[in-house]
């Protein structure tokens, strides 16, 4: 289970990641989505496998089918940043630039509050490991005297 938090933690940190690459293309570069996913992937040694499965889909159909296909094949663990990520692509590139950023600091303030649930749900574990790893030794102890 902790791992899995870890892996959680993990995944939102690099959709922020992400989000922050895509604000500063799109606000310096006014480079097109399929571009800007194709630097991240170049850029970053990125775990998220839907960007890359959503260039793939490209190749067969438009930008928004296509990420709603490759999210929908690549879920995240939590359904509540997923449901994020569909309403993200289908936003993007349908406005004007300063509009996209808004959508943008909108989206990571999303999920940076689903990464702070996370980190917290990952502390309280692991808190309670060291709290049964300490009572099983004090239990031992107890034991052997």
């Amino acid at each position: 289970m902790s791992s899995e938090l870890s892996k959680n933690v993990n995944e939102l940190l690099e959709l922020i990641d992400f989000m922050h690459f895509y604000k500063t293309h799109v606000s310096y570069f006014q480079s097109s989505i399929v571009n800007i996913l194709r630097f991240y992937l170049k850029e970053k040694n990125s775990s998220l496998r839907f960007i890359n499965e959503c260039l793939d889909f490209c190749n067969m159909k438009d930008f928004h089918s296509a990420w709603n296909m490759a999210v929908e094949k690549n879920r995240l663990h939590s359904s509540e940043v997923t449901a994020i990520l569909f309403d993200f692509g289908n936003r993007i590139g349908t406005s004007d630039v300063e509009t996209q950023l808004k959508y943008i600091d909108y989206y990571i303030d999303e999920i940076s509050r689903y990464l702070r649930i996370a980190r917290s749900k990952e502390k309280e574990n692991k808190r309670l490991y060291i709290i049964l790893g300490v009572s099983a030794g004090l239990l031992m102890a107890i034991m052997i005297i």
